[in-house]
């Protein structure tokens, strides 16, 4: 027994082709009407430094004198150097030596959050006890 009889069959796949051509045909009308709205609209400020671009940029070459004797000031030689300083020293494993003088206990962190928040409550208590 067949889910769909074969009238229904070519019916079905009429439409899922004509909903997938369909969809395809509007996404590429939409990208070209986004391209050459790209493309077409420019605003007065980028059209004026398209102009100063093409006019003062494009003139100088890679290899003229104007970058050949370009001097960097000495505080940005140095950006490549780490300013920070680790806490404690980078290693790719740990043993359990090396962990030891940075390890907290999670019980004892769950100790005291608790033990502040019954000291909390027992105060608020006798607070509203005259």
């Amino acid at each position: 027994m067949a889910i769909l009889s074969g009238r229904e069959l070519k019916i079905y796949l009429f439409i899922v082709i004509l909903v997938t051509v369909l969809s395809l045909v509007v996404t590429i009308v939409v990208m070209s009407v986004r391209r050459t709205d790209s493309r077409g609209y420019t605003s007065p400020e980028a059209e004026d430094m398209e102009l100063t671009l093409d006019a003062n940029w494009y003139q100088i070459e890679p290899d003229s004198e104007v970058f050949q004797n370009i001097q960097v000031p000495e505080e940005y030689t140095r950006l490549h150097e780490k300013e920070w300083k680790p806490f404690r020293p980078i290693h790719s494993k740990w043993t359990d030596i090396m962990v030891m003088p940075y390890w907290i206990d999670p019980r004892d962190l769950v100790e005291e959050e608790l033990e502040k928040q019954s000291d909390n409550e027992i105060a608020e208590f006798f607070e509203g006890i005259p």
